[in-house]
């Protein structure tokens, strides 16, 4: 086995401030009892002198501007699940390591990404688009792979007896030991990994317990480790708190892109596509939501945010938001793109789809439809809305004595501003649904040369009214 993993090391800074509005001002993540104490730092606050493990007291005095925001354990745990469903496109298995790294079993994944090199660049360059700051490390086992993480990162071991050499090398404090058991070490002398693992076998299981014998065991790959894998859900749902609250649009836009970064993460390790996506604003007294239908199945962030920012730009926010999500329930199987045979098989840069999509995110989904035909014989039942690209064009050729464009309503018009061109077709009958007609209709000519599909009501009524337009 090899195993990948991701560790973020200031997951809990940016999980609580995906979209910070003021990066140029000193900001920390606080945690702890009393007295707090700096847990994670901005760079603004590293660049004035902050470091981590300081005094909240002590912090103020050396940065006065400094911005705090409470440690929230939950949101770091969040943001790892939704982590893990997004490395789900870089292997079928991968392991939740709280409180901050991801564990992939990749060795049967190797040759899809082009070896151990390009696979561990690969998911390092996607988790940094993500905004996140990652150390990432391949290894035999998982604890060596999370301990070469995060102490010697980037480092690619496939050997056992490589990895061995590498271990001997790291100092104790690498070790996930507790404190008393890693203080027992100091007092023998130990001060590396290489002065543990030479200790005696039995002296060490009769001084520190088995426990701490598996875990050098499982280190050094000479005991099985199994893990828990994470199981994506079904149904996609993120929220993004907010260091502040945020009307621009822009702003909001930069926390999307990240939600859409792991978002498609997902569906590419679903292996589908979305067709609806639900983009959730909370405000400090209710919520709001922007819906957005695709035409066909996507994954590509790049296209969905486009469309998210087309629907913003169409809107308008009720309130400042606190905090973000994207939830999706609708997925479908993937298509290949339609290429053109004259331009090298590349893909259409402009296609219809795309075009009506950008078209239902900018007016809204009510206003973009098709046609499709209905069997009725009273002109405005004689069709229906469906999706686009669902209608029944050939059947509404059939009538060629009627117009494809109808008016709703009806317009007046005098009958010395018309040319009758054809006898009354005469159109009757609908007490079954209660909306019963009897009209005359003619092609007609206006004044104007418009020509028009014109009717009145039977018998010997004087208004004529202007129903449909001739191409």
């Amino acid at each position: 086995m090899l195993w990948l993993c991701l560790d973020f090391p200031r997951l809990s800074l940016e999980a609580a401030a995906p979209a910070d509005p003021s990066p140029e001002i000193p900001l920390a993540i606080v945690s702890g009892e009393r007295p707090r104490r700096l847990h994670a730092l901005n760079g603004a606050a590293q660049a004035v002198g902050l470091q981590p493990g300081l005094a909240i007291n002590s912090a103020y005095a050396v940065a006065p501007r400094l911005r705090v925001i409470e440690r929230k354990p939950e949101a770091e745990q969040a943001a790892l699940s939704a982590l893990a469903s997004w490395a789900g496109q870089f292997s079928p298995t991968v392991v939740c390591e709280p409180p901050a790294a991801l564990l992939l079993e990749v060795a049967g994944c190797l040759r899809l990404f082009g070896g151990s090199v390009r696979l561990l660049a690969r998911a390092q360059a996607a988790a940094q688009e993500l905004g996140y700051s990652v150390q990432a490390a391949i290894a035999p086992s998982p604890a060596a792979a999370l301990l070469l993480a995060m102490h010697l990162p980037e480092r690619i071991i496939e050997e056992r007896s490589e990895l061995l050499s590498q271990l001997r090398k790291l100092p104790l404090a690498a070790l996930a030991l507790d404190d008393r058991t890693r203080q027992k070490f100091r007092a023998v002398g130990c001060r590396r990994i290489a002065d543990v693992l030479d200790l005696p076998r039995d002296g060490l299981l009769r001084r520190h317990g088995k426990d701490c014998l598996n875990y050098l065991d499982r280190l050094c790959g000479l005991r099985p480790d199994p893990r828990q894998p994470h199981v994506a859900p079904p149904h996609y749902r993120r929220q993004l708190e907010l260091p502040t609250e945020i009307a621009n649009q822009q702003t909001l836009l930069f926390g999307f892109q990240r939600l859409l970064g792991e978002f498609c993460g997902y569906l590419r390790g679903r292996d589908c596509g979305v067709l609806r996506l639900q983009a959730e604003f909370r405000h400090a007294q209710d919520c709001s939501e922007l819906q957005i239908g695709l035409v066909a199945p996507s994954r590509d962030p790049k296209h969905l945010l486009n469309l998210l920012r087309e629907r913003m730009e169409a809107s308008r926010l009720a309130a400042p938001v606190r905090a973000l999500g994207l939830a999706a329930h609708e997925f479908g199987e993937l298509q290949a793109p339609q290429t053109d045979l004259l331009n090298g098989g590349s893909a259409h840069p402009g296609s219809r789809q795309q075009l009506l999509e950008r078209l239902s995110a900018r007016l809204g989904s009510a206003a973009v439809h098709g046609l499709t035909c209905r069997p009725d014989h009273r002109p405005e039942l004689a069709y229906s809305y469906a999706e686009p690209g669902a209608g029944s064009p050939g059947i509404l050729m059939r009538h060629q004595a009627r117009p494809l464009w109808l008016l709703d309503p009806v317009r007046s018009i005098a009958r010395a501003d018309l040319q009758l061109l054809t006898k009354a077709e005469r159109l009757e009958s609908g007490w079954w649904d209660e909306t019963d007609i009897g009209r005359d209709y003619h092609q007609a000519i206006s004044r104007s040369g418009q020509r028009l599909w014109v009717f009145r009501k039977h018998g010997t009524s004087p208004q004529w009214f202007v129903h449909g337009l001739f191409a």
